[in-house]
């Protein structure tokens, strides 16, 4: 672990959110809401599949309904170490934007998880608390202001530990 202000981070991710600027995906990761405000693309799984999220690090993942929070899928992070992330792009800049999910474990999971959000460029990461996820869906966030191309990139990491750490209903507000 590393310590980064008053908490501490898995190596992983002090090492990944400004490497990972360079694995982008060719996906926009936004559509209009209707409000002028992008939105997390599939945030709720309910496509059934993972796209448009792209799999970083040894994250073994899948689409599936054995729990979920709303709806009839979620994502289901099952062992490694990593992360799923999508880029959300069209985002004004300057403005801050709140990323939120909820997340869950399988009963008995020891892995802990946390929610990422970083501009693009490297330079503004915020995060969530690192959580130990229990049977229950509990909600996270973490707030980031948009620097210019006006993109950030949601990772929603699963660290150390056994059993299945739960994703689902992955949004973005501007605040």
């Amino acid at each position: 672990m590393k310590n980064v202000g008053m908490i501490a981070l898995p190596s992983l991710v002090v090492a990944t959110l400004g490497f990972c600027v360079a694995c982008g995906s060719s996906k926009s990761g936004a559509e209009d809401s209707g409000s002028g405000t992008p939105v997390v693309v599939n945030g709720g799984f309910e496509d059934g599949t993972v796209s448009p999220w792209s799999p970083f690090h040894s994250i073994e993942f899948q689409v599936g309904g054995a729990m979920v929070h709303s709806g009839k899928f979620s994502l289901a992070e099952s062992s490694g170490g990593g992360s799923l992330y999508q880029d959300v792009k069209g985002l004004e800049v300057g403005a801050t934007y709140e990323v939120s999910a909820f997340i869950a474990a399988a009963p008995g999971s020891t892995a802990i998880a946390q929610l990422a959000i970083a501009d693009t460029a490297g330079k503004v990461p915020a995060f969530s608390p690192v959580v130990t996820p229990t049977t229950e869906w509990q909600p996270v966030s973490a707030s980031v202001a948009a620097i210019a191309p006006g993109t950030i990139r949601i990772h929603l990491y699963r660290y150390s530990g056994s059993g299945t750490v739960y994703w689902d209903d992955v949004q973005i507000r501007h605040k």
